[in-house]
């Protein structure tokens, strides 16, 4: 990996600046959360409004616990009732207050959707040099296993090793998914120059069993 990479992510990090993006997020959030305790608190009042509408209902006008307390307080007994009617128009303002609240939190949400996208982008834009830097470093370590497989499967065929067999088979495996991510090719891998050296000194003893090796290996 190079450190040029590295350090012209970093300078951007260090130079970025999201506080006008975390300003409209935060005032987004803000006005979600003013909402919701205006719709919680609507929410309850349509609650005693129904409980006010059963009471009319039953034929219950006096509230018993409402009296008592007055009457500790020294406060005077409110008398007066309200018809289903208008418990019944105040609670139908409450529920159309109630739909416009929930249209005003998604018009809130979909206002720090941008801003948050924006604050995302302008994030990941610092570091847009170093994944193809990453990937080019990750083909080079399976290019390197690649070889490693190459030699192991040299060595299998060549002396029926059961340990190098054991390799070439974990390594291949490894191989096959990273084939399929895109991280190799297909073309065949040559057996590194260290164990051609090698086999070529045990090439009569080889022979003499009917062994061979090959000089690339096909990765699975």
């Amino acid at each position: 990996m190079t450190n040029s990479n590295f350090k012209s992510g970093a300078a951007k990090l260090a130079a970025l600046d999201l506080t006008e993006h975390l300003s409209k997020m935060a005032e987004a959030k803000r006005q979600r959360g003013e909402i919701q305790s205006a719709i919680n608190r609507g929410m309850e009042s349509i609650g005693r409004l129904g409980k006010e509408m059963d009471d009319v209902r039953a034929g219950r006008t006096i509230d018993a616990d409402a009296a008592a307390d007055a009457m500790i307080s020294g406060e005077g007994i409110a008398l007066e009732t309200r018809s289903a009617e208008q418990i019944q128009s105040e609670m139908d303002a409450m529920r159309a207050g109630l739909t416009r609240l929930r249209q005003r939190e998604e018009e809130a949400g979909r206002a720090e959707a941008p801003a948050k996208s924006a604050a995302i982008n302008a994030l990941a834009a610092c570091v847009a040099e170093i994944p193809p830097v990453l990937l080019t470093e990750a083909q080079g370590a399976v290019a390197s296993l690649a070889s490693v497989f190459a030699a192991a499967t040299a060595l299998s065929e060549a002396t029926c090793n059961g340990q190098a067999r054991d390799v070439a088979g974990k390594i291949g495996r490894v191989l096959a998914e990273c084939r399929s991510l895109g991280l190799i090719g297909h073309a065949p891998v040559t057996v590194p120059n260290p164990m051609l050296d090698l086999l070529e000194v045990g090439r009569a003893p080889i022979h003499q069993l009917g062994r061979s090796w090959p000089d690339s290996v096909s990765v699975l």
